[in-house]
Protein backbone atom coordinates (compact mmCIF):
# COMPACT_ATOMS: atom_id res chain seq x y z
CA UNK A 1 0.00 0.00 0.00
CA UNK A 2 2.65 2.74 0.81
CA UNK A 3 4.33 1.59 -2.29
CA UNK A 4 1.67 2.98 -4.23
CA UNK A 5 0.75 5.74 -2.14
CA UNK A 6 1.28 9.30 -2.96
CA UNK A 7 0.54 10.74 0.23
CA UNK A 8 2.07 9.05 2.74
CA UNK A 9 -1.10 8.03 4.53
CA UNK A 10 -2.98 4.71 4.00
CA UNK A 11 -6.21 4.02 5.86
CA UNK A 12 -7.61 0.70 7.06
CA UNK A 13 -11.27 0.28 8.28
CA UNK A 14 -12.54 -2.93 10.20
CA UNK A 15 -15.88 -4.23 10.46
CA UNK A 16 -15.47 -4.71 14.24
CA UNK A 17 -12.71 -4.62 16.86
CA UNK A 18 -11.67 -8.07 17.60
CA UNK A 19 -8.33 -10.24 17.61
CA UNK A 20 -8.50 -11.44 14.12
CA UNK A 21 -9.33 -7.64 12.61
CA UNK A 22 -6.56 -6.23 14.75
CA UNK A 23 -3.67 -8.72 13.28
CA UNK A 24 -4.88 -7.94 9.66
CA UNK A 25 -4.55 -3.82 11.04
CA UNK A 26 -0.97 -5.02 12.83
CA UNK A 27 0.11 -6.67 9.61
CA UNK A 28 -1.44 -3.67 7.75
CA UNK A 29 1.20 -1.61 10.11
CA UNK A 30 4.47 -3.53 10.43
CA UNK A 31 4.17 -3.56 6.06
CA UNK A 32 3.68 0.46 5.94
CA UNK A 33 6.38 0.73 8.21
CA UNK A 34 8.51 -1.53 6.44
CA UNK A 35 7.72 0.18 2.99
CA UNK A 36 7.78 3.69 4.74
CA UNK A 37 9.29 4.31 7.73
CA UNK A 38 7.35 8.05 7.95
CA UNK A 39 4.29 6.53 6.33
CA UNK A 40 1.16 6.94 8.09
CA UNK A 41 -1.86 4.42 8.81
CA UNK A 42 -5.10 6.06 9.52
CA UNK A 43 -7.38 3.26 11.30
CA UNK A 44 -10.76 2.79 12.12
CA UNK A 45 -13.57 0.35 12.83
CA UNK A 46 -17.29 0.68 11.01
CA UNK A 47 -19.29 -1.59 13.82
CA UNK A 48 -21.10 -3.20 11.00
CA UNK A 49 -20.02 -6.12 9.01
CA UNK A 50 -22.81 -5.19 6.74
CA UNK A 51 -23.74 -1.43 7.00
CA UNK A 52 -21.91 -0.62 3.40
CA UNK A 53 -22.84 2.96 3.52
CA UNK A 54 -21.15 3.10 6.59
CA UNK A 55 -18.60 1.80 5.26
CA UNK A 56 -18.19 4.56 2.51
CA UNK A 57 -18.91 7.12 4.90
CA UNK A 58 -15.99 6.18 7.27
CA UNK A 59 -13.98 5.65 3.98
CA UNK A 60 -14.57 9.27 2.73
CA UNK A 61 -13.93 10.62 6.25
CA UNK A 62 -10.08 8.63 6.19
CA UNK A 63 -9.35 10.36 2.17
CA UNK A 64 -11.01 13.23 2.28
CA UNK A 65 -10.03 14.94 5.63
CA UNK A 66 -7.21 12.61 6.77
CA UNK A 67 -5.46 12.03 2.96
CA UNK A 68 -5.52 8.60 2.66
CA UNK A 69 -5.02 7.98 -0.82
CA UNK A 70 -5.46 3.93 -0.64
CA UNK A 71 -7.41 1.89 1.16
CA UNK A 72 -7.72 -1.79 3.02
CA UNK A 73 -11.19 -2.70 4.37
CA UNK A 74 -11.30 -6.21 6.46
CA UNK A 75 -15.05 -5.80 7.05
CA UNK A 76 -16.92 -8.57 4.72
CA UNK A 77 -19.96 -6.50 3.29
CA UNK A 78 -19.19 -3.32 5.00
CA UNK A 79 -16.14 -3.01 2.46
CA UNK A 80 -17.85 -2.89 -0.46
CA UNK A 81 -18.95 1.02 0.26
CA UNK A 82 -15.31 1.38 1.35
CA UNK A 83 -14.45 0.21 -2.24
CA UNK A 84 -17.14 2.18 -3.76
CA UNK A 85 -15.53 5.05 -1.83
CA UNK A 86 -12.07 4.65 -3.60
CA UNK A 87 -13.86 3.71 -7.05
CA UNK A 88 -15.82 7.51 -6.72
CA UNK A 89 -12.22 9.13 -5.51
CA UNK A 90 -10.21 7.52 -7.96
CA UNK A 91 -8.27 5.33 -5.67
CA UNK A 92 -6.83 1.87 -5.43
CA UNK A 93 -8.23 -0.67 -3.09
CA UNK A 94 -6.92 -4.07 -1.15
CA UNK A 95 -9.45 -6.62 -1.20
CA UNK A 96 -9.89 -8.99 1.92
CA UNK A 97 -9.96 -12.50 2.61
CA UNK A 98 -10.05 -13.84 -1.55
CA UNK A 99 -9.10 -12.58 -4.60
CA UNK A 100 -11.74 -9.85 -4.80
CA UNK A 101 -10.73 -8.82 -8.04
CA UNK A 102 -11.61 -11.83 -9.57
CA UNK A 103 -14.83 -12.00 -7.73
CA UNK A 104 -15.88 -8.41 -9.09
CA UNK A 105 -14.73 -8.61 -12.53
CA UNK A 106 -17.53 -9.72 -14.38
CA UNK A 107 -20.21 -8.49 -12.31
CA UNK A 108 -19.23 -5.42 -10.90
CA UNK A 109 -16.63 -4.15 -13.35
CA UNK A 110 -16.14 -1.07 -11.59
CA UNK A 111 -15.49 -2.58 -8.11
CA UNK A 112 -12.97 -4.85 -9.58
CA UNK A 113 -11.15 -1.84 -11.67
CA UNK A 114 -9.96 -0.30 -8.29
CA UNK A 115 -8.95 -3.52 -6.24
CA UNK A 116 -5.03 -4.20 -7.21
CA UNK A 117 -4.51 -6.93 -4.73
CA UNK A 118 -6.08 -8.57 -2.16
CA UNK A 119 -5.25 -10.47 1.51
CA UNK A 120 -6.10 -13.58 1.12
CA UNK A 121 -6.80 -16.44 3.48
CA UNK A 122 -6.71 -19.80 2.18
CA UNK A 123 -8.47 -21.75 4.36
CA UNK A 124 -9.42 -24.42 1.95
CA UNK A 125 -5.61 -25.31 1.80
CA UNK A 126 -5.07 -25.22 5.42
CA UNK A 127 -8.24 -27.14 5.33
CA UNK A 128 -7.05 -29.82 2.60
CA UNK A 129 -3.78 -29.55 4.37
CA UNK A 130 -5.01 -30.62 7.65
CA UNK A 131 -7.26 -33.72 6.33
CA UNK A 132 -5.06 -35.33 3.84
CA UNK A 133 -2.35 -35.62 7.00
CA UNK A 134 -5.13 -37.19 9.07
CA UNK A 135 -6.02 -39.34 6.58
CA UNK A 136 -3.01 -40.31 5.57
CA UNK A 137 -1.97 -40.64 9.57
CA UNK A 138 1.30 -38.49 9.16
CA UNK A 139 -0.33 -34.86 10.68
CA UNK A 140 2.11 -34.49 13.64
CA UNK A 141 0.37 -30.52 14.76
CA UNK A 142 -2.57 -31.74 16.77
CA UNK A 143 -2.41 -29.94 20.17
CA UNK A 144 0.40 -27.64 19.21
CA UNK A 145 0.19 -24.14 17.41
CA UNK A 146 1.29 -24.18 14.23
CA UNK A 147 2.16 -20.89 12.24
CA UNK A 148 0.79 -21.60 8.06
CA UNK A 149 1.37 -18.24 6.24
CA UNK A 150 3.08 -17.26 2.89
CA UNK A 151 5.37 -20.51 3.06
CA UNK A 152 2.26 -23.09 3.62
CA UNK A 153 0.65 -20.91 0.99
CA UNK A 154 -2.31 -20.27 3.62
CA UNK A 155 -2.38 -16.63 3.55
CA UNK A 156 -0.60 -14.04 0.71
CA UNK A 157 -1.11 -11.35 -1.48
CA UNK A 158 -3.38 -12.09 -4.94
CA UNK A 159 -0.88 -11.61 -8.00
CA UNK A 160 -3.70 -12.08 -10.56
CA UNK A 161 -3.34 -10.71 -13.93
CA UNK A 162 -4.69 -7.01 -12.81
CA UNK A 163 -2.29 -6.95 -10.30
CA UNK A 164 0.33 -7.73 -12.95
CA UNK A 165 -0.62 -5.32 -15.08
CA UNK A 166 -1.86 -2.14 -12.50
CA UNK A 167 1.05 -2.63 -10.05
CA UNK A 168 4.04 -0.46 -10.31
CA UNK A 169 7.36 -2.86 -10.53
CA UNK A 170 8.62 -0.98 -7.22
CA UNK A 171 5.59 -2.11 -5.89
CA UNK A 172 5.90 -5.89 -7.34
CA UNK A 173 9.82 -6.12 -5.82
CA UNK A 174 8.95 -5.07 -2.32
CA UNK A 175 5.95 -7.60 -2.80
CA UNK A 176 8.38 -10.14 -3.30
CA UNK A 177 11.17 -8.89 -0.90
CA UNK A 178 8.45 -9.29 1.90
CA UNK A 179 7.50 -12.65 0.67
CA UNK A 180 11.03 -13.95 0.75
CA UNK A 181 11.74 -12.31 3.79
Amino acid sequence: AQKMSKSGTIGFLGGTEGTIINDFLIGFIEGSLLANPKGKVASSYIGSWTDAAKGKEMALVQIKQLGADLLHPCAMGAGLGVIEACRDNGLWAIGVDADQYEFFKDEKPEIAAVIITSAEKRVNVALETAITDTYNGTATYYGTREDWGIEKGVADLAQNDFYEANAPQACKDAVDAARAD
